[in-house]
């Protein structure tokens, strides 16, 4: 005698239900990103404190760098030469350039109550290619910076493309942070990322470089326009045997170009030997008293020069 057998299967969700369930898991995770992360975003933070914290009836200086700003700046001796009625706010951070000081500048910061940049560097800082694939970067940015930035950036359509998805989707600009924050969640440590953001424009130098000054003399020039003094401060190094002829040489020409867009460039203050870790990096004698060199140099170019 014949039995049948009937067997169950699962039918596939229909296409527009799977569609919604995507959908849901995308908002969500958009929604998480946006409302519930904590993203990193250093140099967009500070400058928005700095910008709540700045007075018209005040002496406000933002000043930008790379990490050694950030490291080796005392601020609070820094805005002590200003006295009680004015404030340096260091708005220095690792990893950035000219772009990110550029947007910070045009984009956070009140030219109202805005008196004086400076800006720290070390010759290479000038010239750093713009690294807008880090999420800084579109944090600082507006939509209307979006065309600008990919056509200094991208060399085709989909890298260009891409740039509008970073600044409309924090889900996608934070991807690597949220990653390594779920490990973390879970209790595992993240690992290793094979993945590098990098510009396309990688080896070719002269391309960073002109894209590099393309936002610093616009970062001048906004300042300028606006009646924002602009100082250009160069880091000292201790001093190391062997030639920098081709560094110095370019420099020498970065230097006469932005003066020429109206910055000005204060000498270097000169240390001794023992105020430095390594090279360029400070102890706390060398950082006090280069905050305090930096500071009463400010000071006496406000002082002279009153907006």
């Amino acid at each position: 005698m014949a039995t049948s057998s009937s067997t169950s299967s699962s039918s596939p969700l229909p296409g527009w239900l799977a569609t919604l369930l995507a959908l849901g898991v995308l908002l969500g995770l958009e929604g998480f990103a946006r409302f519930a992360y904590q993203a990193p975003g250093e140099m967009a933070a500070r400058a928005l404190k700095a910008a709540g914290d700045m007075r018209e009836d005040a002496l406000d200086v933002t000043l930008y760098g790379t990490c050694l700003g950030e490291q080796t700046l005392d601020t609070h001796r820094l805005g002590e030469a200003l006295g009680t009625a004015g404030k340096i706010h260091n708005l220095s951070a690792a990893g950035t350039g000219p772009l990110d000081w550029y947007l910070a500048q045009s984009n956070i910061i009140d030219p109202r109550r805005l008196d004086a940049s400076v800006i720290l560097y070390l010759p290479g800082d000038l010239t750093r290619a713009p690294a807008p694939w880090q999420s800084q970067a579109m944090d600082l940015a507006r939509w209307s910076d979006v065309p600008d930035i990919a056509a200094w950036s991208c060399l085709d359509a989909a890298c260009r493309a891409e740039f509008y998805l970073r600044r409309g989707s924090f889900f996608y600009r934070y991807r690597g942070y949220l990653g390594n924050w779920l490990w973390s969640q879970l209790g595992t440590r993240a690992p290793p990322s094979n993945h590098r953001d990098f510009s396309p424009l990688d080896g070719r130098r002269e391309k960073t470089q002109e894209a590099a000054l393309h936002y610093l003399g616009r970062l001048v020039t906004i300042s300028r326009d606006a009646k924002i003094p602009v100082f250009f401060v160069r880091m000292p190094e201790r001093h190391r045997a062997g030639s920098q002829g081709g560094l110095d040489g370019q420099h020498a020409q970065t230097e006469a170009w932005l003066k020429g867009l109206g910055a000005s460039f204060l000498p270097s203050p000169v240390l001794e030997a023992n105020a430095y870790v390594d090279d360029v990096h400070l102890n706390a004698g060398g950082r006090a008293h280069f905050s305090d060199a930096i500071g009463e140099m400010i000071a006496a170019e406000l002082t002279s020069a009153p907006r």
